[in-house]
């Protein structure tokens, strides 16, 4: 019997037989990493990828819905409307030692950790690839040690912080959840800044803000989540693809003719013209008929003046390199540029 359906086969034993028996023929070197903000764009890239390479996927293995990663990384409990959520977000210093966790990430880029929650919305097509995909929107703090000790390729994707936030927003409870999210959680509970702000002294900057502003602690986070990926960049660590959101809505060729050029795509393979215009499978229904234009500028419309200034500080006091990407997609035209007051 030939199994079609994504969910009914991921409810079947065999796609995680699969993956075990496939893991030797996984080389973790040609395993593409993406990493990138919630609401950032990530599951769109990831099936857009999964099409275009025909590879399986592995859907964020750090999550709390993955047993195996809880051991592994500092959690933060987060109230949300559907009750306490854990969102891990990993530090690991990019030239550090961490063999008491090589092991399991490594089964991560092999496709060895495997349960319902990652192998969500896979594509029946691609169960016998060989060819990984994984996405970590907690993984940006860990992107140096990846690439340095594994040899991964990574695609970080990047949105307009106004976008991720109205995007947020926009979700049901959304502005109940960010006040449940980070309404009474301390700075730390949400990220390991102490410990990167002791290894990257020059890199983390001093963001001022009023803790009691919900939008500005998340354009803070978004900030600080970035900051570190992109400086490693520049580096002997760094074998990464920064692509933005926009840039795959509005500036297409570019943005695929960059990355294939990055992927080293054999000349056989070509982009599916069918997943770039369709939207993600987490987009909402309501949202999925809006234009392309309204999808990176709408945010001007949905969020006040307010939280348009307050976002912009943190953009500015950020600085660096994430400041200078942030605005080159408001130049480029595609977030549009920041509201003044």
């Amino acid at each position: 019997m030939k199994i079609t359906s994504r969910k009914l086969l991921n409810r079947t034993g065999l796609i995680g037989i699969a993956d075990r028996l496939l893991a030797n023929s996984v080389c973790s070197k040609n395993t593409v990493v993406i990493l990138g903000f919630w609401r950032s764009g990530t599951t769109y890239l990831l099936e857009l990828l999964e099409q275009t390479l025909r590879a399986r996927t592995v859907f964020e293995p750090f999550h709390e819905a993955v047993p195996a990663a809880r051991k592994y990384h500092q959690d933060a409990q987060f109230l949300t409307p559907r009750g306490p959520v854990t969102q891990m977000y990993p530090y690991i210093p990019a030239h550090s030692d961490r063999s008491d966790l090589d092991q399991f990430l490594y089964s991560i880029l092999t496709g060895q950790v495997s349960n319902r929650w990652t192998r969500r919305n896979r594509a029946p097509g691609n169960l016998l690839s060989t060819k990984l995909l994984v996405k970590l929107v907690r993984g940006n703090l860990i992107a140096g040690y990846l690439s340095r000790r594994f040899g991964v390729k990574i695609i970080m994707i990047v949105r307009h912080p106004a976008a991720v936030i109205a995007s947020i927003i926009r979700s049901p409870g959304g502005d109940k959840a960010l006040q449940a999210v980070l309404g009474d959680a301390s700075f730390e509970q949400v990220l390991p800044g102490d410990s990167v702000h002791a290894d990257h002294p020059e890199l983390w900057p001093q963001i001022k803000i009023d803790n009691a502003d919900v939008v500005s602690r998340i354009a803070r986070i978004h900030a600080l989540l970035h900051i570190l990926p992109l400086s490693q960049n520049e580096g002997e660590e760094g074998k990464m693809h920064i692509c933005t959101y926009e840039g795959l809505l509005l500036d297409q060729e570019r943005e695929l003719k960059r990355m294939n050029t990055f992927l080293a795509a054999d000349p056989g393979e070509t982009w599916s013209l069918k997943a770039l215009k369709k939207p993600s499978s987490t987009t909402k229904a309501e949202r999925i008929k809006i234009s392309t234009q309204a999808r990176c500028t709408g945010w001007k419309q949905e969020l006040t003046a307010d939280q348009i200034k307050n976002i912009d500080l943190v953009v500015s006091s950020a600085g660096g390199h994430y400041a200078e990407l942030i605005r080159s997609i408001e130049v480029m035209g595609m977030g549009g540029h920041a509201q003044k007051t």
